[in-house]
Protein backbone atom coordinates (compact mmCIF):
# COMPACT_ATOMS: atom_id res chain seq x y z
CA UNK A 1 0.00 0.00 0.00
CA UNK A 2 1.08 3.59 -0.82
CA UNK A 3 0.12 6.70 0.68
CA UNK A 4 0.01 9.89 -1.84
CA UNK A 5 -0.27 13.68 -1.35
CA UNK A 6 -0.67 15.70 -4.27
CA UNK A 7 -1.82 19.36 -5.16
CA UNK A 8 -3.18 20.44 -8.94
CA UNK A 9 -5.00 23.50 -9.68
CA UNK A 10 -8.63 24.11 -11.51
CA UNK A 11 -8.95 25.29 -14.82
CA UNK A 12 -9.78 29.19 -14.48
CA UNK A 13 -12.95 29.03 -16.48
CA UNK A 14 -13.98 25.88 -14.77
CA UNK A 15 -17.72 27.15 -13.10
CA UNK A 16 -18.27 26.06 -9.59
CA UNK A 17 -20.78 23.40 -10.45
CA UNK A 18 -18.01 21.53 -11.87
CA UNK A 19 -15.74 21.84 -9.03
CA UNK A 20 -18.43 20.30 -6.86
CA UNK A 21 -18.97 17.10 -9.60
CA UNK A 22 -15.27 16.98 -9.59
CA UNK A 23 -15.51 16.19 -5.72
CA UNK A 24 -18.60 14.40 -6.02
CA UNK A 25 -16.81 11.97 -8.48
CA UNK A 26 -13.97 11.33 -6.10
CA UNK A 27 -15.93 10.94 -2.96
CA UNK A 28 -17.78 8.31 -5.28
CA UNK A 29 -14.80 6.36 -7.13
CA UNK A 30 -11.97 6.37 -4.80
CA UNK A 31 -13.55 3.99 -1.78
CA UNK A 32 -14.83 1.57 -5.18
CA UNK A 33 -10.58 1.87 -5.71
CA UNK A 34 -10.33 0.67 -1.76
CA UNK A 35 -8.84 4.64 -1.91
CA UNK A 36 -9.04 6.69 1.66
CA UNK A 37 -8.17 10.13 2.32
CA UNK A 38 -9.38 13.22 2.40
CA UNK A 39 -9.51 16.54 -0.39
CA UNK A 40 -9.25 20.01 0.34
CA UNK A 41 -10.50 22.53 -2.09
CA UNK A 42 -9.85 25.94 -1.83
CA UNK A 43 -8.61 28.99 -4.07
CA UNK A 44 -9.09 27.38 -7.08
CA UNK A 45 -6.69 24.47 -6.18
CA UNK A 46 -7.11 20.55 -4.76
CA UNK A 47 -5.05 18.96 -2.27
CA UNK A 48 -5.55 15.02 -1.69
CA UNK A 49 -4.12 12.86 0.43
CA UNK A 50 -4.78 9.20 -0.73
CA UNK A 51 -4.10 5.91 0.65
CA UNK A 52 -4.80 2.43 -1.50
CA UNK A 53 -2.64 -0.04 -3.23
CA UNK A 54 -0.11 0.96 -5.84
CA UNK A 55 -1.59 0.34 -8.85
CA UNK A 56 -4.63 1.89 -7.91
CA UNK A 57 -2.71 4.79 -7.06
CA UNK A 58 -1.54 5.03 -10.23
CA UNK A 59 -4.75 4.37 -12.12
CA UNK A 60 -5.52 6.95 -10.38
CA UNK A 61 -3.03 9.90 -10.97
CA UNK A 62 -3.64 8.35 -14.76
CA UNK A 63 -7.04 9.53 -14.39
CA UNK A 64 -6.18 12.64 -13.04
CA UNK A 65 -3.34 13.43 -15.29
CA UNK A 66 -6.04 13.03 -18.53
CA UNK A 67 -8.81 15.36 -16.60
CA UNK A 68 -9.07 18.60 -18.39
CA UNK A 69 -10.55 20.77 -15.56
CA UNK A 70 -7.62 20.90 -13.89
CA UNK A 71 -4.13 20.65 -14.35
CA UNK A 72 -0.27 21.54 -12.85
CA UNK A 73 -0.93 18.52 -10.86
CA UNK A 74 2.28 17.73 -8.85
CA UNK A 75 2.66 14.72 -6.34
CA UNK A 76 4.61 16.03 -3.59
CA UNK A 77 4.71 13.04 -1.29
CA UNK A 78 4.78 8.86 -1.95
CA UNK A 79 5.40 6.32 0.21
CA UNK A 80 4.42 3.17 1.25
CA UNK A 81 2.43 2.67 4.03
CA UNK A 82 2.15 -0.08 6.40
CA UNK A 83 -1.85 1.30 7.37
CA UNK A 84 -4.15 3.66 6.83
CA UNK A 85 -3.94 7.03 8.46
CA UNK A 86 -7.68 7.72 7.28
CA UNK A 87 -9.20 3.92 7.57
CA UNK A 88 -12.75 5.24 7.35
CA UNK A 89 -12.85 8.09 5.45
CA UNK A 90 -13.66 6.67 2.29
CA UNK A 91 -12.68 10.48 0.68
CA UNK A 92 -13.54 13.24 3.45
CA UNK A 93 -14.36 16.78 1.96
CA UNK A 94 -12.88 19.41 3.53
CA UNK A 95 -12.88 23.45 3.12
CA UNK A 96 -10.34 25.77 3.45
CA UNK A 97 -11.44 26.20 7.31
CA UNK A 98 -10.16 25.10 10.29
CA UNK A 99 -13.13 22.62 11.01
CA UNK A 100 -11.49 19.15 10.07
CA UNK A 101 -8.47 20.42 9.43
CA UNK A 102 -6.92 19.71 13.32
CA UNK A 103 -8.36 15.83 13.07
CA UNK A 104 -6.27 15.57 9.71
CA UNK A 105 -2.90 16.79 11.46
CA UNK A 106 -3.36 14.75 14.69
CA UNK A 107 -3.89 11.75 12.53
CA UNK A 108 -1.06 12.33 10.44
CA UNK A 109 1.04 12.88 13.73
CA UNK A 110 0.16 9.97 15.10
CA UNK A 111 1.22 7.63 12.00
CA UNK A 112 4.51 9.26 11.61
CA UNK A 113 4.17 10.90 9.21
CA UNK A 114 3.33 14.11 10.42
CA UNK A 115 5.37 16.69 10.03
CA UNK A 116 5.99 16.67 6.35
CA UNK A 117 2.67 16.79 5.75
CA UNK A 118 1.50 18.70 7.74
CA UNK A 119 3.51 21.66 6.55
CA UNK A 120 2.30 21.05 2.67
CA UNK A 121 -1.48 21.28 4.27
CA UNK A 122 -0.90 24.32 6.02
CA UNK A 123 1.44 25.91 3.18
CA UNK A 124 -1.87 24.80 0.69
CA UNK A 125 -3.69 26.34 3.35
CA UNK A 126 -1.53 29.55 3.44
CA UNK A 127 -0.05 30.36 0.18
CA UNK A 128 -2.07 32.27 -2.63
CA UNK A 129 0.72 30.32 -5.33
CA UNK A 130 1.24 26.53 -5.58
CA UNK A 131 4.59 27.61 -7.16
CA UNK A 132 6.07 27.64 -3.38
CA UNK A 133 5.17 24.04 -2.89
CA UNK A 134 8.66 22.92 -4.25
CA UNK A 135 9.03 19.76 -2.23
CA UNK A 136 8.21 16.63 -3.65
CA UNK A 137 8.92 12.64 -2.08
Amino acid sequence: MDRILYTSRARTDLPSEEVFRIIETSARNNPARDVTGFLIFHDDRFLQLVEGERSALDDLLAVLNRDPRHGDLTVHYRKPARERCFPNWGMRRLGSSAEGIEDILRTLSQHGIGSHCMDLVGEFLTYAELGVLKRTA
